[in-house]
């Protein structure tokens, strides 16, 4: 007997991008109680791409931080995601820091450090009637 077919919302990749997101953050907390490197990473987002067989974690962390300390438990990080789906295979996990949150700092740093300079010119003529 076939199983029920559900209409879901939004597509299989959205879902399972969600569920690895929640079952990473939670093994990372368990790893980080343990491994201090890892204490101050952020789980920011994760990307299961359509051919199941890739998926990428964005992560912010410190600056000094060497995204190969992850390389270490990409294999409990798998057996973590396998136990707790129902996927034949777990996609092959990439670890990269999340590029907006990397964007967003270097255009904070711009603006304090002054790079962004805006003039604002106020044309009196359309505020006359306007008392300040």
């Amino acid at each position: 007997m076939a199983r029920s077919q559900k209409q879901h919302s939004f597509p299989r990749t959205e879902r399972l991008s969600s569920l690895f997101a929640k079952i990473l953050a939670a093994e990372i907390e368990r790893i980080a109680d343990l491994d201090e490197r890892l204490f101050l990473l952020t789980l920011t987002g994760v990307v299961v791409y359509p051919d199941l067989k890739h998926a990428t974690i964005f992560f912010d962390a410190p600056d000094s931080f060497d995204f190969v300390v992850l390389e270490d438990y990409r294999g409990r990080l798998k057996t973590s995601i396998a136990s707790l789906s129902r996927l034949k295979r777990v996609p092959e996990l990439h670890f990269m820091a999340d590029p907006a949150i990397t964007s967003g700092k270097n255009i904070d740093n711009a603006i304090r450090n002054g790079l962004f300079h805006r003039e604002v010119v106020v044309d009196e003529e359309n505020y006359k009637d306007l008392d300040f």
